[in-house]
């Protein structure tokens, strides 16, 4: 090395720059593409996980990349995960109108906060913390479950429901974390 003179790598090392880089571009496309995030933000983390994920890692991803980009249930799901992210982030997915109805119903799941006083709905999954889910689960609020909303206090919180014959309290943040399916 002698300063002020440009850097040659061996066939090793510029086999191990290309490798990085293919890496990098891999992740960067996985953060862009597949997560939707912008490219400034992409291409910074890209940056550091590339040093942080194995050869094994990385294949997977890459994998994933391609099944998301080239195969119809990659597409499908990656409607289903848009309208997801919307959903979470309590936006309007942008590509709703070109999502059938029949996906975005089941990648928007509804919970027990949308409910109506009078309607039934059947618990299909519960994402609260571990505290609450123990607590919910003690009160008889468990998957299949069927759950009647009785009234919801006037300013929305709390919510009475009716479960295996018992009349319970939610709070409006509890309701929310119980995804359910309308019964029929």
């Amino acid at each position: 090395y002698s300063p002020h003179k440009y850097v040659t790598l061996s066939d090793l090392g510029m086999e191990l720059a290309e490798k990085i880089s293919a890496r990098h571009e891999m992740l960067r496309k996985f953060l862009t593409n597949v997560l939707e995030l912008d490219e400034k933000l992409a291409d910074s983390n890209a940056c550091r996980i590339e040093h942080a994920v194995d050869e094994v890692v990385s294949r997977r991803l890459g994998y994933f990349v391609e099944f998301i980009s080239k195969s119809s249930q990659g597409k499908k799901w990656d409607e289903q995960f848009k309208a997801f992210c919307a959903q979470m982030q309590g936006t309007v997915p942008p590509l709703s109108e070109a999502v059938d109805p029949e996906t975005r119903r089941k990648a928007i799941p509804m919970t027990l906060a949308e409910v109506k006083p009078g309607q039934d709905a059947k618990i299909v999954r519960i994402n609260t913390t571990a505290a609450t889910n123990r607590r919910l689960a003690v009160m008889g609020m468990t998957r299949d479950e069927v759950v009647s909303v009785v009234r919801i206090a006037p300013l929305g919180d709390p919510i009475e429901v009716k479960v295996r014959g018992y009349s319970l309290s939610l709070r409006k943040v509890q309701a929310r974390g119980i995804e359910v399916e309308n019964v029929k």
